[in-house]
């Protein structure tokens, strides 16, 4: 007959099948959960550089009209074959289409929205656009733009200015997000474009 320290060592050599599926059960959320936390961490990272570098373009583009004497014009690209809505931007100089800056674009997946609710200055709204040919990559491609002039002012629409000065706004959110129709996505940055004196405010929940 075994006795009982005999039988508690051999008990205690092993996980049972069922302990072994809890356990994998528990690394599996956990994993889960890591990489959930991962990719948030790294969607809100690329949003944030999206803020920084589009913030500082647009002043670079109102601050280089003042100072120059000449009109110029910020493009707002769109690359379908890279991902959805606007996701490059450049400023030329209106007078001879010079580029001022490289083609920059979006870091990760952040896009600019192209819905009215949320970026007006992309949308239909907005009369100014059109085509272009670029060379990284080699392709013709669609725009929105805006312009900004040697005093400052832009030539976008201004009716009901000042009650509406916030009216012209730009969105950044992720790609894949899942807009409703009071918010563009869970994570989100908006650049309002004061049509008068060109300057950028931005709003992140």
């Amino acid at each position: 007959m075994d006795s009982p320290i005999s039988s508690s060592r051999r008990n205690s050599g092993g996980f049972t099948l069922m302990e072994l599926v809890v356990v994998m059960t528990i690394i599996s959320i956990v994993a889960v959960l890591s990489l959930t936390a991962f990719g948030r961490a790294t969607e809100s990272s690329s949003l944030a550089g999206v803020r920084s570098t589009l913030t500082a373009m647009l002043e670079l583009a109102r601050t280089h009209a003042l100072s120059s004497g000449r009109t110029v014009e910020i493009r707002f690209y769109k690359l379908p074959a890279e991902k959805p809505g606007y996701c490059a931007l450049q400023i030329l100089d209106y007078q001879t289409s010079r580029p001022l800056t490289p083609l920059t674009r979006m870091t990760g997946n952040i896009t600019l929205l192209a819905d009215e609710a949320f970026s007006s200055l992309l949308s239909d709204a907005n009369p100014n656009g059109g085509t272009a040919p670029l060379t990284n990559p080699a392709i013709t491609a669609s725009y929105k733009c805006f312009r900004v002039r040697p005093n400052g002012s832009t030539d976008l629409p201004r009716e009901g200015t000042p009650v509406n000065r916030d009216r012209w706004c730009i969105t950044a959110a992720p790609a894949s997000a899942v807009a409703t129709p009071q918010r563009p996505a869970p994570n989100f940055v908006t650049f309002i474009i004061d049509p008068l004196n060109a300057r950028t405010t931005t709003f992140q929940p």
